[in-house]
């Protein structure tokens, strides 16, 4: 049995404001910031093999939050977990997306895949290919619990992926929506090729926050 913690990144200006950072370099704020501290605290005793990250600056921060207290656990740094890339949309206004698209009578996705971003499925591919590629080698050696810190677009497709495709078993109290807060925990227990999701998107440790609403960016992860 291997335990998978999955966790999301910080805040940043683009999750406040609501424009699209995709693949754009952007750096945790201060909230996020304050994040990264409190959910390194909330895991600051669990025992890691190993930790993988997207090698975008808002996921090393937010690492670097839980690193401090696993100084001797290495960290990988992978760009197949990284964000969805937007194309010439990054830096845009997140409502582009949906007005443009309309304006041009296409779907969404398409709308993103003309502007040079990725395709729904290009993002997919890649996000599980690092996804099974963690899980095997890390099966292989032998470790028990594995950290994986990514983004709100990747961490959701592998958790759908999870409960539609593969049928983890689910907490009591499923999520009806996969969306995932900043530093949200999420805890997956694998088997050989089945799981259970244990825990889903808390935020647990930020309660010590005075203002709530600094608790989550609004609406999809971008």
């Amino acid at each position: 049995i291997m335990l998978i913690t999955l966790v999301r990144h910080g805040n940043t200006d683009a999750n406040r404001d609501r424009w699209l950072q995709g693949q754009m370099d952007t750096q945790l704020n201060a909230t996020g910031k304050q994040q990264a501290d409190l959910v390194g605290e909330r895991l600051s005793n669990e025992q890691f093999d190993v930790i993988y990250s997207s090698d975008l600056s808002r996921c090393k921060q937010t690492a670097d939050g839980i690193t401090k207290f696993h100084q001797q656990t290495p960290i990988i740094l992978d760009k197949r977990l990284r964000e969805h890339d937007f194309g010439r949309l990054n830096g845009k206004p997140v409502n582009a997306i949906k007005a443009g698209a309309k304006s041009q009578g296409i779907k969404e996705a398409d709308y993103i895949v003309d502007q040079g971003g990725e395709s729904d499925q290009e993002v997919k591919t890649r996000v599980l290919e690092a996804f099974n590629d963690i899980v095997s080698k890390s099966q292989q050696a032998g470790h028990s619990h594995v950290l994986i810190v990514s983004h709100g677009g990747p961490l959701s497709i592998i958790i759908s992926w999870m409960v539609e495709e593969q049928k983890y078993e689910l907490p009591a109290d499923p999520p009806r929506i996969i969306k995932l807060g900043n530093t949200s925990v999420t805890r997956v227990f694998i088997t050989g090729c089945s799981g259970r999701i244990e825990l889903f998107n808390c935020q647990k440790h930020l309660s010590i926050m005075m203002d709530t609403s600094l608790q989550n960016d609004r609406g999809p992860a971008v």
